[in-house]
Formats: structure tokens, C-alpha cells, sequence
């Protein structure tokens, strides 16, 4: 009878979602401990039926995932033996020769020995069970269970001896009391040994720190693995690794399975045991000469910890931002035998593929094409270029993007190795107080909604950088109002990598590039000459994810358009804005200078409160604002509007508003525009361009009464006329009353009208 102690003793108490699962497919999760009783229920119900699993771990989801895996109760051991029924015929002949191993291993007695009916079960359970909260506990405690069972497959591995790993969260478990069905209903799971220490995480993790690397199988106990030969230089993988820096950065908080992975490339340095020593040294507190020339000697035995290990199983961070996983290395060990100098190059440069030139990883550099590079770097390496490519540890990429959000230096985006030149920036946010930068945007924005629309849209860049907003911020002032304060503010918010402030009119040019791949653009002054083509060519930058630019010297490629822009100008009108804008918040400063000691206050004590101001903004709730709607529609942007008109527009717009009609023809507005006495002659591709200008629509073809066929435009009310039918348009055009009640066509009822009157004064 399956016991639910057992879970009780595994869990203590914690809660969670347990599965329960059969060989042949059946499986339900339930909420422990709440649903304990349905649980047995079920378990029981499947158990007289067939083999019935239950899960090792407790899960945050009714799922059976490692990675919703929440409460680990210790390490699990599945030690199948030769006398079941198993594929494979190199396990342990008996529970006493396996048992035998155990003790020979470096493991201690575990805490409860089970017997499965075809081998054991070898429970090591936590003092507490271990909670996880967070990706570094689920690394941790990941590497806990992977290394303890490498400890043990070491030493069944040197007996010939097979042990299966079965380290992951997802795993189950024969639960005690239920029936092992191989071996028909009379095999009852048991407990063979109980009462045994439980442990803390931090015993196993020094435990595994001695050894917990895969050895190759041998065949025999006799057999050996002799050490390499030393070869490379330690200190040149260690100035070139961030794992291994860390060894003389924070020494004291270098974990022992840390320390034994640094110790397997070590080894097989010249300089590597005395170095390793050395290093070892400086954690004071746990140093021991004669434990560490022991962990050198195991870890010859095995092979140098490699890069996917380190990052995965140890969970170091400073391989989200290695530019060598862009290469053909595949451990640290690799950087021991390079060259110097030309590692010097390999650490701060990727080459780039979609453009074929050289992007600096240590710094805010353009990017250097081929023969910029040899030119600049050929005292350092006889053929920079060529050395460059032709080296394993060289790091190359396909593409280059900007993915703000995302540590990552290199990424993996379905086997393609993209460089992301993103880095994070800006002043660490901290609790206190930002009054000095709050009063200054009261004085430039005294209207409170627009103030409030205008933090929120700070606050989303910060608190969802990876998000476009589709719309850019324009600030109309005054000189010395204190725009330029926001600008600099910006920089302090997301880092000079992360902002770049044109001022020099290159969002005019041909040469853009320089505009993409930044978090935040800000125009300084935006021009004014050409306002329609200048305007039309930054509207995909506003809107678009991505846009081809290019520049001097480089190809044209794409680049990640900003997050956010930010237009300041001294212009009224510095840009043409069509009637239904959907880009644009534009924002008027009409507050008078200050004097010059309220500017030397903001740009002194107001700057000191951007980490304040950061961490205000990053807890602003913005659950309500959405970065594709429409920005406000403010006074400013119906003045910028009126005057975006051309004059064809114009012309075309007062006659619709004193027309009583909704459709028209080309023609129509031509023959009115250009009559003999009019003030303006304009073409058919002026008045078709003025039509679209102000949101009028050419519908389908009409038919008319004597078989004219004339394509007419909805000049009023255009969304009901888009979907309205060939008759509705006919009557309407013709002049006779539609069932809706609307009237005369707009060009016939101008007759006497102010705008018919001063065609003909």
C-alpha cells in the first residue's frame, strides 16, 4: 500500500503542485498538500493496474517541467542492478556490490535506502527542503545534483560498474508501498534503510567540489588516465577569462566546484599548478597546500572544465558577456595556447558578417572595416585581418542587432550567432529623493496630463527596453528653457552607449546608420527645410522595428530602430504633420526663461537626483499605457497641423467645408481650383497629393446615369462611404436624395459661397 508519509518526510510541510505518473501514459497533477487524499487515491487506483511514478520534486505549475520545478527535497539515486529486467547487462551484480560502491565513493551514508524491486533508490535528503526562487537557485541546486551523481559514476565508472544519471528536476520516483508490475504484483517497493543524516545543500556543494567532473568509462578498475602534458600559459587564459578573473577578484566567495574547474585547466598550464596555488592562497580562510596539490591531482585525471559547463552547470555570469562564445573554443583551456597579442584583438573585437567590418566589444566605437583594421592594428599582429580569421578563437558573427533587455553579449537565434550591442547603462536606480528634476518638468509641462503621459513614456523605456514605442516626443521652446537638461538626463537614465543625440541635422542626410541601434535618439533641432520629405523619411524610425541605412564606408544594412525619440526644437513649426498624426506628441514650452541660478542649481543638484528619478520611474504603474496608442492630441499639434497644409490643400479644404456634399471628382475640384480668376493653377498630381494629405479616400469605380464611369473621393464622412455600395455613391454624386437624407454633391452647392467669391472677386 503505497505510503504517504514518505512524501510528508520528503516535502516537510512545503507546498506545491505533485505529479503522479504511469508507464503508460496516465498522469494528473495535484496541489500538495492540500490534495493529499485525492493523490493516494489516484496513486492507489493505478498502482493495482500498473507501475505508478511519483515526482522527486514539488513544481510551481500542474506540470511535470525542471524548469517549474519549486521544492527539491534532496539528491535521488536510481542504481538499477544486473538481476532486474534492464537494457543494458553492466550494472551491479547485487545491493551488496553496489552498496560496496557507494562506500567507496566520496559520498557519505544516505539518508534512506529503498529497495525498487529490480535495485535501489538512494535518497539524500536536505535539512531543509530547498526552495527555489529564482534562476540562480535552480542553477544551484541543478549543479549540486549533477555533481553528486558525477561523484558516484566516477567510482562505478572505474569498477566497469554502470550507474544512470538521473539528476534532473523533472524526475519520478517509485513510491514506497507500490508494486514494481516487471516483476508481476508480488515486488512491493520498500524501505530497506532509514534514519540516516540529512544534510546541508552547503556539505554537498564542498563535497562535489573534489571531483565532480565525468571520467571516461573504463573497462577495468586497473585501467588509468594519465595526466596531459603541460602545455600553454595559465595567466594568458586567465587575463582573457571572466571565470577565471574571478578567482583573484572575489576569491572568498569562490564556490569549491568553482575552484576544481579552474583546477582542470590549471593543470595543464606550464605555469598552471604553481599559479593555481598561488591563487588558491588568497582565500586565506580555507586555504590548504596539501587539499589543493590533491584537487590538482584529480583534476588531472579529468578534462578541462568546459565553457557550456562552466556557464550552465556552475552559473557564472561573465559568460553572458564573452565575446569567445562566438568562437570555435570549447573551454578556457584553449585560450591557454593562443597568442598574445593576437588575443588582445580577439577579447575586444567581433568580426561582423552582414556588414564585413570589425565591432569593438570594450568600448563605443564605429566600426571598423577590414582595412582600417589591419591599418590600425598591423604594429600589434604582421596581418591583422588574415591572423584574425584564420584563428579558432577568433569570434565571428553572422549579424550585429541591438536587443535592449537582454545581457547577452552573443546570442543564439536558431544557429545563428548574432552580436547584440546592447549593453546596460545609465545610473543604478536608488530610493530617495528627485524633487529638483520633478519641479523642472512642472515648469516645462505645467499641463498635468501631459506631464503624466510624458513620465510614462520614460518609464516604459526603462521598464520594458525591449519594446518599441511607436510614437516620438517633440518639445517646442524657447532657448535656455532647460530642453538640454533633458537630454543630459537621458544619458544619465540609459548611458552614453544607449543614447545618441544628433546634432547636426544626420537625420536630414543620406547617411543615417548612426541614428539606429541606440536605445534613445534625441534630434536637437529638427529641420525645417523640405518639412514634408523630412518628415516622411524619420517616419519609418518612429514606427518601423528595423530600417536599411547606411553610411560612409559601410554597406547598407539593417539596424534596430530606437525605443524612444525625442525631438526638442526652437521652431514652431519644425515639422509637417498630416491631419490623422499617429507619430507624434508634441509638447509647447510656453514658460518665460529662468534666471541663471535656478540653471546652475537643476544642472548641479538636479543631475545627483538621476538615480532617484530612475528608481521613480521604474515604479511607476504604466499597466494602463500602451506604447502603440495614439499620443494626446495637444494645442501644440493642431497648430503644427494647419500649418503642415500645402496650399492646394488648403484650397481644397474650404471648399469642403463650405460645400454640404461628400463626394467629388478630381475633375470637380480642378475645374473650381482653376478657374480664370483663381489665385492658384494647380496639376492633377498636386490635387491627388492635397486629396490624400487631408485623409480624403477614392472609392471604387461609379457608373454614371448617362454611362460615364468617374472614380469618386469621400470628402466627409469617409469610413461610411468606404463600405457603401455603387447605387448609395450614384445617387448621392448625381445630386438626388439618398434614403440616409444627404444632399447636393460639394461642388454643385458652392454657388454664393465666401470661397466661390473670392474666385470671382
Amino acid at each position: 500500500m503505497i505510503d504517504l508519509q514518505y512524501f510528508h518526510e520528503n516535502w516537510l510541510g512545503h507546498s506545491g503542485f505533485a505529479n503522479v505518473f504511469s508507464v503508460k501514459g496516465n498522469s494528473r497533477s495535484f496541489a500538495w498538500p492540500q490534495e493529499a487524499d485525492q493523490l493516494s487515491s489516484f496513486a492507489k487506483k493505478l498502482d493495482g493496474l500498473e507501475s505508478v511514478y511519483v515526482s522527486w520534486c514539488l513544481f510551481d505549475q500542474p506540470d511535470r517541467r525542471a524548469d517549474s520545478a519549486s521544492v527539491v527535497p534532496g539528491v535521488l539515486f536510481d542504481v538499477d542492478l544486473n538481476t532486474g529486467k534492464h537494457a543494458a547487462k553492466n550494472y551491479p551484480e547485487s545491493e551488496g556490490e553496489a552498496l560496496e560502491l557507494l562506500a567507496r565513493s566520496p559520498l557519505p551514508k544516505p539518508t534512506r535506502v529503498v529497495q525498487s524491486g529490480g535495485g535501489l533508490y538512494l535518497h539524500y535528503l536536505f535539512d531543509e527542503p530547498f526552495r527555489i526562487e529564482t534562476e540562480q537557485d535552480r542553477t544551484r541546486v541543478s549543479a549540486v545534483l549533477k555533481g553528486m551523481h558525477s561523484l558516484l559514476q566516477n567510482t562505478f565508472a572505474a569498477s566497469g560498474r554502470k550507474l544512470d544519471n538521473v539528476s534532473d528536476l523533472a524526475r519520478v520516483t517509485r513510491p514506497v508501498g507500490a508494486i514494481n508490475h516487471k516483476y508481476g504484483t508480488s515486488v512491493i517497493v520498500a524501505i530497506a534503510e532509514a534514519g540516516g543524516d540529512r544534510y546541508r545543500i552547503e556539505q554537498l556543494e564542498a563535497l562535489i567540489g573534489l571531483g565532480a567532473i565525468p571520467l571516461k568509462s573504463r573497462q577495468t578498475a586497473q585501467s588509468t588516465t594519465k595526466k596531459s602534458e603541460a602545455d600553454g600559459s595559465f595567466e594568458l587564459a586567465e587575463r582573457h577569462c571572466g571565470f577565471l578573473q574571478r578567482l583573484t577578484a572575489e576569491p572568498n566567495k569562490v564556490t569549491e566546484p568553482e575552484w576544481y574547474a579552474a583546477a582542470t585547466i590549471a593543470v595543464r598550464c606550464q605555469d598552471g599548478e604553481a599559479r593555481f596555488h598561488e591563487l588558491s592562497a588568497l582565500d586565506t580562510s580555507r586555504y590548504d597546500e596539501s587539499e589543493t596539490a590533491r584537487k590538482l591531482r584529480q583534476a588531472a585525471e579529468a578534462k578541462p572544465r568546459t565553457c557550456a559547463s562552466i556557464e550552465n552547470d556552475l552559473g557564472c555570469t561573465a559568460c553572458k558577456r564573452c565575446p569567445f562564445k562566438a568562437s570555435d573554443i570549447a573551454s578556457p583551456y584553449a585560450l591557454a595556447r593562443g597568442d598574445e597579442q593576437l588575443l588582445e584583438l580577439q577579447k575586444s573585437y567581433v568580426l561582423a558578417g552582414d556588414t564585413d567590418s570589425y565591432r569593438c566589444v570594450t568600448r563605443d566605437e564605429p566600426p571598423l572595416a577590414r582595412q582600417s583594421f589591419d591599418n590600425q592594428f598591423a604594429h600589434r599582429v604582421a596581418k591583422p585581418h588574415l591572423d584574425f580569421i584564420r584563428d579558432r578563437r577568433s569570434p565571428k558573427v553572422k549579424l550585429v542587432d541591438y536587443i535592449p533587455g537582454d545581457r547577452r553579449l552573443i546570442v543564439d537565434q536558431i544557429g545563428t550567432l548574432v552580436l547584440n550591442s546592447w549593453v546596460s547603462g545609465g545610473v543604478s536606480a536608488a530610493n530617495g529623493d528627485c524633487s529638483v528634476i520633478q519641479r523642472h518638468f512642472a515648469y516645462l509641462l505645467p499641463n498635468n496630463d501631459e506631464r503624466e503621459w510624458f513620465y510614462k513614456y520614460l518609464a516604459h523605456l526603462l521598464q520594458k527596453p525591449s519594446v518599441k514605442i511607436e510614437s516620438a516626443i517633440m518639445l517646442i521652446g524657447g532657448q535656455g528653457v532647460g530642453k538640454s537638461f533633458v537630454a543630459k538626463l537621458l544619458r544619465e537614465l540609459f548611458g552614453d552607449s544607449n543614447v545618441f543625440v544628433d546634432d547636426c541635422g544626420l537625420h536630414a542626410s543620406d547617411y543615417k546608420q548612426a541614428l539606429g541601434n541606440r536605445q534613445v535618439l534625441v534630434i536637437e533641432e529638427m529641420a525645417t527645410a523640405h518639412r514634408w520629405e523630412v518628415s516622411n523619411s524619420i517616419k519609418p524610425w518612429i514606427t518601423a522595428e528595423k530600417v536599411l541605412a547606411s553610411d560612409k564606408f559601410v554597406r547598407s544594412h539593417s539596424v534596430r530602430t530606437p525605443r524612444g525619440i525625442f525631438i526638442f526644437t526652437n521652431h514652431a513649426v519644425p515639422a509637417s504633420l498630416e491631419k490623422d498624426d499617429r507619430r507624434n506628441a508634441v509638447f509647447r514650452i510656453d514658460a518665460p526663461q529662468q534666471p541663471q541660478p535656478y540653471y546652475e542649481f537643476l544642472w548641479s543638484f538636479g543631475l545627483r537626483q538621476a538615480d532617484c528619478f530612475k528608481a521613480w520611474l521604474q515604479e511607476m504603474d504604466i499597466s494602463a499605457w500602451s506604447p502603440n496608442s495614439r499620443p494626446p492630441m495637444t494645442e501644440a499639434k493642431r497648430e503644427i497641423i494647419l500649418s503642415s497644409r500645402t496650399s492646394a490643400a488648403m484650397e481644397i479644404e474650404d471648399l469642403v467645408r463650405f460645400g454640404d456634399g461628400e463626394l467629388v471628382t478630381l475633375n470637380d475640384v480642378m475645374r473650381w481650383l482653376n478657374t480664370p480668376l483663381g489665385q492658384n493653377q494647380f496639376s492633377l498630381k498636386q490635387v491627388r497629393a492635397a486629396m490624400n494629405e487631408l485623409g480624403y479616400r477614392k472609392l471604387d469605380k461609379t457608373k454614371l446615369s448617362g454611362g460615364r464611369t468617374v472614380d469618386l473621393w469621400a470628402v466627409s464622412k469617409v469610413e461610411d462611404w468606404l463600405t457603401s455600395d455603387h447605387s448609395a455613391r450614384k445617387t448621392h454624386y448625381e445630386g438626388r436624395r439618398t434614403s440616409t437624407g444627404t444632399t447636393l454633391a460639394v461642388i454643385s452647392t458652392l454657388q454664393g459661397s465666401p470661397v466661390a467669391e473670392r474666385f470671382h472677386s
